[in-house]
């Protein structure tokens, strides 16, 4: 299977959004900004950028597993990894600050995935367990259906919610392992049927850029509206959670830009050797000491 390495430097890219989207976030940037001015419209705008990471790589996994090798101790090196991660910062932890330690919060931290540690590795692992079933169904339902299905699923799980903000689904706003096989089923399709393949990288760039200016502008312009109107700044709409019908389609956007670009050789052996660093940078800023300790 030859290497789509535009996939492997988007890896990179959403992990840098990520990032910013909990130094945003947790650091209390958005918080402290005010309500509506410069630097409050300014940090919603890197928010909105940076918003549909999570959708994306989701659609990475669909769309490499969908003909990609599945195997179950892929799954095992994940948890290791993730356990590493949590109990080396722990000892780290235990060193600089022995009061922070005790029995319960070892425990806490020897589960990564049963205990909560890291909520996007628990989804992840319930979509890993529910790979095959996807894939059984993708495979033996027909083209024209899937996208009827597909249709439907955006339809009711997004726009409802978005207009009323109200999760009607129990979706979490997409903070769960049902979001994320919904959007796995998308770039496995986009995978197995070559969905928007012909869709030049600039113009897919031009609609993630378009989508973002738009959710940032509904947000930034109910707000303003309201504040004159109640005194009070209120969003009226969801448009800043994974689920939003514009997060959708800029993630589908963006995963087209780079999957579709042409990636220098040059830089191949750079990407590969950094790519898979990507997850480790999730487990180290989301532990909950960091994000304690230095992010919050």
């Amino acid at each position: 299977m030859k290497r789509n390495y535009g996939i492997d430097l988007l890896r990179m890219v959403l992990m840098l959004m990520v990032v910013v989207l909990h130094i945003l976030g947790q650091g209390g940037v958005l918080e402290a900004s005010g309500t509506l001015t410069v630097k409050y419209g300014a940090s919603w705008l890197l928010e909105s950028f940076a918003f549909c990471a999570v959708n994306c790589y989701a659609m990475i996994t669909g769309y490499v597993y969908i003909h990609g090798r599945y195997r179950f101790s892929s799954l095992i090196q994940i948890w290791l990894q993730a356990l590493v991660y949590s109990l080396g910062i722990v000892a780290c932890t235990w060193i600089l600050k022995p009061e922070n330690f005790g029995v319960l919060k070892l425990i806490h931290f020897s589960l990564p995935v049963s205990s909560g540690v890291y909520w996007y590795l628990s989804a992840y692992v319930g979509l890993f367990i529910l790979i095959p079933f996807l894939n059984a169904a993708i495979h033996a339902i027909p083209e024209k259906q899937i996208k009827c299905y597909l249709f439907l699923a955006f339809f009711m799980f997004t726009i409802p919610s978005a207009l009323t903000r109200y999760d009607a689904f129990a979706l979490k706003w997409g903070y769960g392992t049902f979001w994320l096989a919904l959007m796995y089923v998308l770039g496995a399709c986009m995978r197995k049927y070559g969905w928007w393949d012909t869709v030049k990288p600039g113009k897919a760039t031009l609609v993630y850029i378009c989508s973002v200016l738009l959710s940032w502008g509904i947000k930034i312009g109910c707000e303003s509206i309201t504040m004159r109107l109640q005194g009070e700044a209120n969003s009226v709409f969801s448009v800043m959670t994974y689920t939003s019908p514009l997060m959708v389609i800029g993630a589908v956007a963006l995963f087209l830009a780079f999957k579709n670009a042409a990636v220098s050789p040059k830089l191949t052996g750079l990407i590969s050797a950094l790519s898979p660093a990507a997850f480790g940078v999730y487990l180290i800023h989301q532990h909950d000491y960091i994000r304690g300790f230095f992010i919050v």
